[in-house]
């Protein structure tokens, strides 16, 4: 063993405070594995609610890829804005979807004037298919 090594393993140039990082670490990692493990337990959660009708998923996702094609061809730059702030949504989870609905709902209320009436239609039918999957999560989460 190296001379510079003293007492429990602690390097004598690491100062003062060597001996309590591994006690701070240990605490910290803790935490973040509980953390971890918590978040895990959310997430599959929220994952068996959009597993349970993934055509809902799946057709909240065609129905926003339509919106933006639209919107492109007429080259809408705030409808576009709105919908890529929440889409593409590349894990579907229960808070990405009710981001989405919200997000859209933000866009008729704020730019009802900016979208024709084959939009609201679609529009509403994405929040229409985000409200659910939310009961679908409720129905499937225990109280």
């Amino acid at each position: 063993m190296s001379a510079e090594l003293t007492g429990a393993g602690r390097d004598s140039r690491a100062g003062p405070f060597a001996r309590q990082r591994p006690a701070t670490s240990i605490f910290l990692m803790a935490s973040i594995q509980i953390n971890n493990t918590n978040l895990m337990r959310r997430e599959s959660h929220i994952a068996i609610a959009i597993d349970e009708p993934p055509h809902l998923a799946t057709e909240i996702d065609s129905v926003c890829m339509i919106l933006f094609d639209r919107w492109c061809e007429k080259r809408s730059v705030l409808p576009l804005a709105y919908l890529m702030y929440t889409w593409p949504i590349v894990r579907p989870t229960l808070p990405l979807i009710e981001r989405l609905s919200s997000t859209l709902r933000d866009l008729v209320i704020f730019h009802f004037d900016t979208l024709d009436v084959e939009d609201h239609q679609m529009i509403r039918n994405v929040i229409k298919l985000a409200e659910d999957v939310s009961q679908s999560w409720s129905a499937a989460t225990p109280s």
